[in-house]
């Protein structure tokens, strides 16, 4: 069954135009919820949004002139849950002073701290709501297998739902979404198809095998394509090694880039190939079509959706392998021992798929 909201609020929002998003992390999440918040200021030419995240997510959000952001590491006195809703409140007391009172907060991370947040502001009599988790779907998915379940409502949904729940005026559609993200890069005629490739994920069991990536990255070379690679910026160096002599001209490296510089360099590419992790997300906010790869977790969680178009999933056949999803997030281990549902995934599959993209954007 579906999480009722904590309440509903009938707001006017023809009176209304400061709005408190809370979104603290993580980064994927932060990219899903840029798209969502877009349509919103989109839709809604007098609405201002404050949004309360960390410093190096708000870096990677795309700017907007009726978006500003509240940020905090969480350090300090703003550790604990009570430490951040004093925060917040001295915040929102120098924003009324400015003449931008917050109005309304939409809780769309719904931890701990946003919970005390909420509690508190609520308690003066803001209107608040918060995002429905479908915990109990998820439960189920991971506990059946997506084989014997249906997919959960898309996360992007859930915080769109969030807004209309508080009266603002907002359209979620697949049309709509798209109208939010920059337009697609299209190949030049003549020119070599440019991937984008983030090899690397934070949990194993939503790792490609790396010998595959490095199979896939050669023969895309070989095609005759340009590649950038992608990664944190301790996988520089170890990505750099990927490299072969012959490809320097046409073959790089943005681990390690700052953000600017990496979303021009990510908006030169023709399509993506990516795992279930952040940069899938990052990629759709460039536009680029996206050949996404999965394992241990699922697209049925929610996690790919309405405002994620142009995401091409690349898995193992759900018969095949019923204990997928062994995670809804991931995790470190597979029961199964070396994540046999990520070598299913072959090479030419995924090489095959993308170049087809690419060449047809």
């Amino acid at each position: 069954t579906t999480q009722p909201p904590i309440r509903c609020f009938i707001v006017n929002w023809t009176e209304m135009n400061h709005l408190l998003v809370l979104r603290f992390s993580a980064l994927g999440d932060v990219s899903m919820t840029a798209t969502v918040v877009r349509a919103a200021l989109e839709q809604n030419p007098d609405l201002r949004i404050t949004w309360v995240t960390r410093p190096l997510l708000a870096e990677k959000i795309p700017a907007h002139p009726r978006l500003v952001f509240w940020t905090t590491d969480f350090r300090g006195v703003q550790q604990t849950p009570w430490g951040v809703l004093s925060w917040i409140r001295q915040q929102m007391r120098a924003a009324a002073a400015d003449a931008h009172p917050v109005e309304a907060v939409a809780d769309l991370h719904r931890n701990l701290r946003t919970r005390v947040v909420c509690a508190g502001l609520g308690w003066r009599g803001l209107p608040v709501e918060r995002l429905v988790k479908d915990r109990i779907e998820r439960r189920q998915l991971r506990l059946k297998g997506a084989l014997h379940v249906e997919a959960i409502t898309p996360v992007t949904t859930r915080m769109a739902e969030v807004f209309q729940r508080l009266g603002l005026a907002l359209e979620w559609t697949e049309k709509t979404a798209q109208s939010v993200l920059p337009t697609q890069v299209a190949p030049a005629a003549g020119s070599a198809p440019k991937l984008y490739f983030a090899p690397t994920a934070r949990h194993k069991t939503k790792q490609w095998p790396l010998n595959y990536a490095q199979e896939f990255l050669a023969a895309w070379m070989e095609r005759g394509g340009e590649a950038v690679l992608a990664g944190s910026a301790a996988e520089r160096e170890e990505l750099e090694r990927w490299i072969q002599p012959e490809w320097s001209q046409r073959c790089t490296v943005t681990a390690g880039m700052n953000n600017e510089d990496e979303v021009a360099v990510r908006r030169t590419c023709h399509v993506a190939v990516t795992l279930d992790s952040a940069n899938l997300h990052l990629a759709v906010q460039s536009g680029l079509p996206v050949v996404s790869i999965w394992g241990g977790t699922h697209p049925k969680a929610g996690f790919v959706g309405l405002g994620h178009p142009n995401v091409h999933v690349l898995q193992a056949p759900d018969p095949a392998f019923p204990c997928r999803p062994c995670s809804i997030f991931g995790k470190s281990t597979c029961a199964l021992g070396d994540v046999p549902c990520l070598h299913a995934v072959e090479v030419k599959s995924v090489l095959e798929r993308a170049w087809e993209v690419a060449t047809s954007a």
